[in-house]
């Protein structure tokens, strides 16, 4: 265990906004009491509400339980809860597109890469998930279907066809026919007596990706009219899109990870990059790209440095990246360093964060 902080002086935080004061007062308590786990979440508190409103999407108050990214990079969708109520929200840039309520928490969203399509996967009874498709740009919603297994993650092609798992086959929904339909053919469980599941993502340039497996081992698909065997050495369901729209997956063992960006058009290998306990990434180039790891958010442009945020998970824009904070918050990174007196808040909390 790391060794725990004295208290804190305040002295610094005079000139800042009232927002960080509390939770700076509440870390020094439980300092006091050597939790460091709750110092942490105080400390994370106080360092977000001490940067400038500037590094925020919506205000400093926004949390969000679930934030979404396009493929194409211009889109996201937020689900907050506001006065008791959940609501799904899609953006184009900072422009709100359309706005949906929700009754529960939805296990999987998913938006096209366009952004003008999104595909909710909502719980039912019985264990049970329906299926729907929303028409961003019509604000339209269509039930795809309502007696799914919720244990896999649809996606949506920016033709509006949807792709998901019903009855151990896969299935796709077209919005322009309203019709739906299974592939006879089934994919390949890469292990025969465990069970595999189902996730499909949507690329940018208009291919449908799935990996299907469990337990670190997973095979990857290209859907079109067939279903095309990719690779069967991928180690995790995540696929991942470079700029340029080509998929990228982790392959090896744990501890020695790589994370392998494929030609879209051919499967092969384009490149590599390091390993590492890879947990989510945004790729700029070939040698440039954001990710996370062992709780650190890091950057990589042929050194690599460390960014002052604790993130749950990375999204790209077009000219920057989005970082969905621990806290709920979603930080709009540009590269700005934050304020001298918020990295003071931000250091005394590494120093009792035990992941690091």
């Amino acid at each position: 265990m790391k060794r725990l902080v004295a208290a804190i002086p305040f002295l610094f935080f005079v000139a800042c906004a009232p927002g960080p004061d509390a939770s700076l007062r509440e870390a020094e308590k439980a300092l006091k009491v050597q939790d460091s786990e709750a110092a942490l979440t105080h400390f994370r508190e106080a360092y977000e509400l001490s940067l400038p409103r500037e590094y925020f999407f919506g205000k400093h108050s926004d949390v969000y339980e679930k934030v979404i990214f396009s493929a194409n990079r211009e889109n996201l969708a937020v689900v907050s809860e506001k006065k008791g109520k959940l609501s799904f929200t899609v953006y184009r840039a900072s422009k709100k597109r359309a706005s949906y309520s929700l009754s529960a928490l939805p296990p999987w969203i998913s938006l096209s890469p366009s952004g003008d399509y999104a595909i909710v996967l909502k719980e039912e009874k019985d264990e049970k998930c329906s299926l729907q498709l929303y028409s961003i740009q019509g604000r339209k919603k269509e039930q795809v279907s309502d007696a799914l297994t919720c244990e896999q993650r649809p996606a949506v092609s920016d033709a509006g066809m949807a792709y998901y798992w019903e009855d151990g086959r896969i299935a796709r929904y077209s919005v322009e026919s309203e019709k739906s339909e299974l592939y006879e053919r089934f994919p390949d469980r890469p292990y025969k007596n465990i069970p595999a599941f189902a996730s499909y993502y949507a690329s940018p340039n208009g291919k449908i990706y799935l990996t299907y497996g469990s337990a670190g081992a997973y095979k990857l698909y290209n859907v079109t009219e067939k279903l095309n065997l990719l690779r069967k050495d991928v180690s995790t369901y995540r696929i991942y899109f470079d700029p340029q729209g080509n998929p990228a997956v982790i392959m090896g063992g744990a501890g020695k990870q790589k994370l392998v960006v494929l030609d879209a058009s051919k499967a092969n290998i384009e490149y590599e990059l390091a390993e590492k306990v890879w947990e989510d990434v945004v790729l700029i180039e070939p040698k440039k790209y954001y990710f996370t790891e062992a709780g650190a958010t890091k950057f990589f442009d042929g050194k690599e440095s460390e960014l002052p945020f604790w993130v749950q998970s990375l999204g790209a824009g077009k000219d920057k990246v989005y970082l969905h904070s621990q806290t709920g918050r979603l930080i709009v990174w540009t590269g700005s360093t934050p304020p001298a007196e918020s990295i003071l808040i931000y250091n005394k909390g590494i120093s009792v964060d035990e992941n690091r």
